[in-house]
């Protein structure tokens, strides 16, 4: 009987953990997708004001790499 209520009182402190990290990974599947579009929309909005997208394009580089760059930029400020 006491190891049995050992066990338990042990099985309840490691259920308070599993409770809280599935509780930030929900909260992470709800904020992530809000804080990338509002992360890339501030990025299309500062080029969109200085009118920087003419003079990107005028660049040598070809569109693949430089929307892989702003796919790039925008991933390392979400880190």
């Amino acid at each position: 009987m006491l190891l049995h209520s050992l066990l338990l009182d042990k099985y309840a402190e490691t259920a308070k953990w599993e409770l809280m990290i599935l509780t930030i990974s929900s909260l992470n599947c709800v904020f992530l997708p809000i804080l990338s579009a509002i992360c890339v929309s501030r990025i299309c909005d500062m080029e969109h004001k200085g009118d920087t997208w003419k003079l990107l394009l005028t660049l040598s580089m070809n569109q693949k790499q430089m929307y892989f760059a702003k796919f790039f930029c925008s991933s390392i400020i979400l880190l």
